[in-house]
């Protein structure tokens, strides 16, 4: 038997893993709000068009089944969100970048000068929310176009967020969490 025959199945999975661990992950965030109907939809995909996860709203009763099924077993989303608590902390969520920041729609409170100080309102706290974000994200795409309507009396607001990181750093940061607790177990 040749030997490279033998090994080409191997070389072709191993490229392949090599290929999946240098792409990046996605997760987008839609918040949609239309007089007083609020609707949302979280996606995570991989490579930008293979959707891996999608979560709409009006999805209680799968979400209740679900939960009924996993109240039997261990969950570890503790230990995730521990995890990321800590990143944050140590300021290790640069290699997270915010890929797509976006609000739109408009407004009406009925008032013209009551919208107008809430433009003004709505524009400080994006400012604040683009400082915060900047400190501990990357920052690289990021629109801000809500505008009252002086005409019309209905509100209408969409939140978009997309948030992108490479496959590699999320597992290195695996990695060094799984080291980390292992020493402190060894220290105990």
């Amino acid at each position: 038997m040749n030997l490279f025959a033998f090994f080409y199945p191997f070389f072709l999975v191993g490229l392949f893993i090599a290929i999946m661990l240098l792409t990046s992950a996605r997760i987008s965030v839609v918040l949609n709000f239309s007089d007083n109907i609020f609707a949302y939809r979280i996606t995570g995909s991989i490579l930008k068009y293979i959707t891996v996860f999608a979560i709409k709203s009006g999805g209680e009763k799968e979400r209740q089944k679900r939960d009924k099924v996993r109240k039997g077993t261990g969950s570890k989303e503790g230990k995730y969100l521990n995890l990321l608590k800590s990143a944050l902390l140590e300021r290790k969520l640069k290699l997270i970048h915010v890929e797509k920041l976006e609000l739109e729609g408009t407004y009406s409170i009925g008032d013209a000068a009551v919208n107008a100080i809430f433009f003004g309102i709505f524009m400080a706290l994006w400012q604040l929310l683009l400082i915060i974000l900047n400190e501990r994200f990357r920052l690289e795409h990021q629109s801000f176009r809500l505008r009252p309507d002086f005409h019309n009396a209905g509100n209408n607001f969409k939140f978009h967020l997309v948030l992108r990181a490479a496959i590699y750093k999320i597992l290195w940061l695996l990695l060094f969490d799984i080291i980390k607790t292992r020493k402190s177990e060894e220290k105990n």
